[in-house]
């Protein structure tokens, strides 16, 4: 290892994937945390006194602004030094935020809260991809990041399902409590499980710092970085406002929307991810641009029942159509991480993550609810029917763009060759190899 650069240690098989369990683990918990407030829109709304816009505010940009800011540094912190450290405060920090939310009493306060869980989360994600791209063989890699993902969505998802019932018994303070402090349990578990960090660790401050000005100049990094984050936007401008939907559009209970989304949502998003991931990597050896032939396919596929869930009148259709469209874009999840990993160098695969992060951040996370609660304000003349155009606008006008911006990075990755040519164009030849073992994971 020399001048900055860091050589991959695929773990043996039965270690690396315990740590892909646990990583699993941690995204269900940070996506319960981050999205538990989806379900309380409604009472949050009611005691609070606001707007959709403000709500849309405390959903998105509270934290996705904070989120995308903080986790370009915290990323560079874990490129350079302990990933075990980064987790586990990170880990620790969102728990606490996660908390205290419940104990606001003021937009205000529940935006600083909310703030507060964005920096402590902005360093999960990033330094959780670099620990699984440099632990997996390239063969794996697709699969490893759809299952990574799969937590995501399950925490996700099954934010509905338990936030809904929680909040039942325990009202919305209660729940965020609830939710938050069992993450303190999973960061000492956390600490122990991965080790010292006695990893080899990126040298060359001047080499480091001339690869990240590179990654600028990288078209195929920066199309797919827009993709990622017009379909973000398209996600979770959804996802922030589909309970919310349910209930105006229907006249749902709570509970029976958290369960009924957690079932129809949660089950297909994680076949699509798997699926996807494995189909990923079987192709991966021929082709190094069949991850985006599976990434645009699934979207081509998701976009009538994506769009269709918002103007159907029968809310059992409507979830049909969701669980439908959450399956076929989930497919894309898996080859669209391992691809943004491969095209980074080894040593800045948390940072190129963090940039991800970023964008999808400010764009998609932050601007997609706040959109949603933009127009839906400005529709109130539809009354309970303001949200539901709102999300009819963003799906019709989202869909076609997230194709182009995939098409569009598939070219420009036709003329910049991954960092990870070469093992591409050996992955076939040694599947049956067994990899290299490490000792401690970084």
């Amino acid at each position: 290892m020399t001048d900055g650069h860091v050589i991959d240690n695929a773990l043996p098989r039965a270690r690396r994937y315990y740590l892909l369990a646990l990583l699993t683990l941690l995204m269900f918990c940070s996506y319960i945390d981050r999205f538990i407030l989806a379900i309380l829109v409604q009472p949050i709304k009611v005691e609070l006194g606001l707007s959709d816009t403000r709500i849309g505010l405390l959903t998105g940009l509270a934290f996705a602004a904070v989120y995308a800011i903080a986790a370009l540094p915290i990323a560079r912190i874990a490129d350079r030094g302990s990933r075990r450290m980064v987790l586990t405060l990170s880990l620790v920090a969102w728990s606490v935020m996660t908390a205290l939310c419940g104990a606001v009493q003021s937009f205000g306060q529940l935006f600083a809260a909310r703030m507060g869980v964005g920096v402590g989360e902005a360093g999960g994600v990033p330094a959780s991809h670099a620990l699984i791209a440099s632990s997996f063989p390239l063969r794996e890699r697709a699969t490893a990041m759809a299952i990574f993902t799969g937590g995501a969505a399950a925490g996700l998802l099954g934010g509905f399902a338990i936030g809904s019932w929680l909040e039942a018994w325990l009202g919305w303070r209660g729940t965020f409590v609830a939710v938050g402090l069992p993450g303190l349990l999973l960061a000492v578990w956390l600490w122990l499980a991965l080790g010292p960090a006695a990893a080899p660790r990126p040298t060359g401050d001047a080499a480091s710092r001339a690869r990240f000005t590179s990654l600028l100049s990288n078209r195929a990094l920066l199309w797919l970085l827009l993709a990622q984050g017009l379909a973000n936007l398209l996600t979770f401008g959804q996802l922030q406002w589909l309970p919310a939907f349910f209930e105006r559009s229907f006249g749902m209970e709570r509970h029976e929307i958290g369960t009924m989304i957690a079932l129809s949502r949660g089950a297909g998003m994680m076949v699509g991810m798997i699926a996807g991931g494995l189909l990923a990597d079987r192709l991966v050896a021929r082709d190094r641009l069949a991850p985006f032939a599976v990434i645009i396919g699934a979207y081509l596929l998701a976009a009538a029942p994506t769009i269709g869930v918002y103007f159907v009148a029968d809310s059992t259709l409507a979830f049909i159509l969701s669980a439908l469209a959450g399956l076929l874009a989930a497919v894309a999840m898996g080859p669209e991480l391992a691809t943004l990993q491969t095209i980074a160098p080894p040593e800045q695969r948390a940072t190129v993550s963090a940039m991800s992060g970023l964008v999808s951040g400010i764009v998609g996370v932050g601007g997609g609810p706040l959109l949603v609660g933009f127009l839906s304000d400005r529709l109130a003349a539809d009354g309970s029917d303001a949200l539901r155009h709102a999300l009819q606008w963003l799906t019709v006008g989202m869909m076609p763009l997230v194709i182009i911006g995939y098409v569009c990075a598939r070219r420009a990755s036709r003329r910049h060759p991954p960092v990870d040519q070469p093992a591409i164009r050996t992955s076939a030849m040694d599947a049956a190899r067994p990899p290299k073992s490490s000792e401690s994971i970084k």
